[in-house]
């Protein structure tokens, strides 16, 4: 009856002590009930091999002074400090690793919208090192550049506008990353899963993509001059279902590639950067894709034109959508500044010219909000 009294007394106290007070303490009885248990082992042990007289065993006070006031080790008393510390040491090497966690997360966090951070790269790759979970990882505007984060799991992370230049992701997960702007100048991506992957703009000149996982990705207006292609382990390069509208993909190897239900509208037209031929896309890249998959590939209606014997037979609908759009646009933009030039001769529109202007203004503003949303 007593001892459940102290029990309860004892459990009604502990809801007072924070939660780290109270681990602390049961941390400290812990080690002193080893510390004494591995003292009281080795004080028997050496009791045993006494050719002498022996103390008795019995659980009695004159038997434990007997046991202590023989035992060489208790003669150290400095020896069950050390030994103490070093079980508790070991005991809290868990809590010290999540500490470091947390500390690494808070540097990260508190990084955010900070473009240069040489601390935030090495906080995430310790923690990467470390085994934590970094899937939905957010780096959005950072210069990782040179970070190694090979084989990490970073499904579903966000990477927008950020600075990846040799950013070493070979074998990573990547499913459904956003890279949307960011530079991957030389990155290198082999054997990566980028199923889904948003890579809209991204700048992948002369990056490794060889036996990449691009399935249903995003790379509508993308650099892709002078990346590597091909084979990784005897995987090809899968493009199944991306979306490469407006990419650049000169110079570029597609032997091992397959492009399987890509859409392909306007490739080639976007931005030219040095090195890389100014050319219109030519039928003799697309023809080395692997298996004859460019047969079932999505085109714009000029570029099937163009090759009629190909027999090319799926269009890029939504990309030609987009290019109408584009050319209704243009074309109601210069009615506007027609009719403008002819009301600045007639002095007596000026009201009607207000109103022309306000037009003009309200397209040109849709104007920027779809080229900041097509494709996407």
């Amino acid at each position: 009856m007593g001892a459940l009294q102290k029990t309860s007394s004892y459990a009604s106290f502990s809801k007072f002590l924070p939660p780290s007070t109270r681990k602390s303490w049961l941390q400290i009885l812990s080690t002193l009930l080893i510390t004494f248990s591995i003292v009281g082992g080795i004080a028997w042990l050496e009791n045993e091999q006494k050719n002498d007289k022996k103390c008795e065993y019995k659980l009695d006070i004159p038997t434990i002074i007997c046991l202590i006031s023989d035992s060489k080790l208790l003669g150290q008393v400095q020896n069950i400090g050390v030994l103490s510390a070093a079980i508790l040491f070991f005991w809290d090497t868990f809590d010290r690793k999540k500490q470091l966690e947390r500390q690494a997360w808070q540097l990260i966090d508190g990084a955010q919208g900070s473009e240069t951070s040489g601390a935030r790269r090495q906080a995430i790759e310790e923690l990467y090192k470390e085994g934590a979970d970094i899937t939905g990882l957010d780096a959005d505007g950072a210069d990782l550049r040179g970070i190694n984060l090979s084989g990490a799991n970073l499904e579903r992370a966000s990477f927008k506008n950020a600075i990846l230049e040799e950013a070493n992701f070979e074998g990573a997960n990547l499913y459904r990353a956003n890279f949307t702007g960011a530079n991957l100048k030389s990155a290198n991506f082999k054997g990566a899963n980028l199923w889904g992957a948003d890579l809209t703009g991204v700048d992948l000149y002369e990056a490794h993509l060889e036996g990449t996982d691009l399935g249903n990705a995003t790379l509508n207006k993308a650099n892709l001059c002078n990346l590597k292609f091909g084979k990784s382990k005897n995987k090809p390069t899968n493009l199944t279902g991306a979306r490469l509208r407006r990419a650049n993909i000169q110079k570029v190897n597609l032997e091992e590639v397959i492009i399987r239900g890509a859409y392909l509208g306007g490739a080639v037209t976007g931005k030219i950067l040095p090195n890389c031929e100014d050319k219109l896309l030519d039928i003799e890249i697309i023809r080395k894709a692997k298996d004859n998959s460019y047969k079932q590939a999505y085109y714009d209606e000029n570029f099937q034109k163009s090759y009629p014997d190909e027999k090319l037979e799926f269009l890029d609908e939504e990309y030609e959508k987009e290019k109408q759009s584009r050319k209704n646009r243009d074309e109601k933009i210069q009615q506007i500044r027609n009719r403008i030039f002819t009301s600045l001769q007639d002095k007596d529109n000026s009201s009607a010219l207000l109103v022309l202007v306000d037009a003009l203004i309200e397209i040109l503003s849709e104007s920027g909000q779809e080229s900041n949303t097509t494709f996407q």
